[in-house]
């Protein structure tokens, strides 16, 4: 049975939603289960691996181009929106860390008429509003 791809959102870029994706994909049970795939900042991603200690690389990818993840072991593949400033402060308030998290569930809600992820998690009020919305795009 081919395993779900199940799109993660990366949450606020100066909270800790970076640095948790990148410890729990580095765990084999996280990619046993499904083909994640992370909706946010590849970058970010990367400076938090660098963070936490994280050995992962980050496949950088553009929104139509979810064909190109490979769902490697030793890679986060990341629909990257490129929201996120590379001077952004980590753990402290911002409105474009705000806007970037409210942006992300809308590329992360799954149709799979047009070859998305088959579901979504994330923080599960904003997965949920967005399961309820209409499709936006930034």
């Amino acid at each position: 049975m081919t395993r779900p791809i199940i799109a993660i959102t990366m949450g606020d870029a100066a909270g800790v939603g970076p640095e948790v994706i990148m410890k729990s994909l580095a765990h084999a049970e996280p990619r046993a289960w499904c083909r994640p795939l992370v909706v946010g900042d590849a970058n970010r991603l990367l400076q938090a691996g660098r963070i936490v200690g994280s050995k992962l690389k980050v496949r950088s990818l553009a929104v139509n181009e979810i064909e190109r993840a490979e769902y490697d072991a030793d890679t986060v593949d990341c629909i990257d929106l490129k929201l996120i400033p590379a001077d952004l402060a980590w753990g402290v308030l911002s409105a474009v860390a705000g806007d970037a998290a409210y942006q992300y569930p809308a590329f992360s809600i799954p149709d799979r008429r047009q070859g998305g992820a088959d579901d979504a998690c994330g923080t599960g009020q904003a997965v949920g509003r967005f399961r309820s919305a209409p499709r936006t795009r930034i």
